[in-house]
């Protein structure tokens, strides 16, 4: 009969308590269990491994050169493992993906999901950020892949446009407009929340402002999502805001909302990466994942969104590649 890791496994433990009892609990077997295979060990090489006394067990002089042995065999047995199995891990494909906050909001956890079934060779870092610091995470190359808004002109990014959102006047329901849609001169009119000088909406709204010849009264200077929804919410000031980041509390009625009109606000959506950046591994799944995105996004959005651009030449383009 030939020695195997189990039986060495169990003279080890019984070596080191010097007690069948106390082995087998460790062990998790039952202690006449535990003995056989220790007999059988002993038979298998024909010399007593184990002096048995009243207080327990003690090694003879075979046993414990047999426990120098064993040691060293399962520390060797487990680094084998190790290294074998990390030959698996390392073909897994890690993505750090950047979204923005009412992206993760309307769409983070199907993509989550979606990367879970439909992806298992890649290992996926989901990032929420503002659009302006994600810009700066994949120009450092921080970042491998994101949906982002409103990236500036001639920025070095590789990207490629997916649909334009319009955007929302946000406010208590005691102070928003009765009508589902609302003019720009009408929101220059309130005070407002916005973030700093550089986030893309303050800046879309600034641009549209200057046109006019108006100022614009903000209020709040917040960069904080959820500081900029509570100051909505406390009826402080309206916002200037995405879908994405008040639809639970629109549905719920704590916050009203209406589309701006003359002019319309409205974003787009890029997906980018950084320039000269190598193709994933798994760049048919990957892609394919972030058209499977977009539609959702889409879908939740409604009316508030159109694609750029629609069937194989939205596919084409978000891939990179050409018929």
């Amino acid at each position: 009969m030939h020695i195997n890791d189990r039986q060495l496994r169990y003279f080890v433990k019984v070596a080191e308590t010097g007690n069948m009892t106390r082995a087998a609990a460790l062990l998790r077997v039952a202690q006449p269990a535990l003995g056989i295979q220790i007999r059988q060990l002993e038979e298998s090489l024909g010399v007593p491994l184990f002096d048995r006394h009243s207080r327990g067990v003690s090694m003879t002089p075979a046993g414990q050169r047999l426990h120098e042995r064993a040691c060293t065999i399962l520390r060797l047995m487990e680094e084998a493992e190790s290294e074998i199995r990390s030959f698996g891990e390392s073909r897994r494909e890690t993505l750090t993906f950047g979204v923005t906050p009412s992206i993760m909001r309307l769409v983070g956890s199907e993509i989550l999901t979606a990367v879970r079934r439909d992806l298992p060779d890649v290992h996926l870092c989901l990032i929420e950020e503002t659009s302006s610091v994600l810009e700066g995470s994949l120009q450092r190359e921080e970042v491998d892949l994101a949906l982002t808004y409103q990236l500036p002109a001639g920025t070095p990014l590789n990207n490629t446009p997916l649909l334009v959102e319009d955007l929302l006047l946000v406010a208590h329901p005691d102070q928003a407009p009765v009508s589902d849609v609302m003019a720009f001169s009408d929101v220059l009119d309130m005070e407002l929340v916005l973030a700093h000088g550089r986030d893309p909406i303050r800046i879309l709204v600034e641009e549209a402002a200057r046109e006019m010849g108006r100022p614009v009264k903000v209020a709040y200077e917040v960069q904080s999502l959820q500081a900029t929804q509570r100051v909505v919410l406390e009826g402080a000031a309206a916002g200037v805001l995405p879908y994405g980041t008040v639809a639970q509390e629109l549905a719920s009625g704590k916050l009203k909302a209406c589309r701006i009109v003359e002019p319309h606000l409205r974003r787009t959506l890029y997906l980018a990466r950084p320039s000269g950046r190598a193709p994933f591994a798994n760049e048919d799944g990957i892609m394919k994942l972030m058209r499977s995105v977009v539609k959702q996004l889409a879908l939740d959005l409604e009316d508030l969104a159109e694609l750029c651009e629609t069937g194989t030449e939205k596919a084409q383009a978000i891939s990179g590649r050409t018929p």
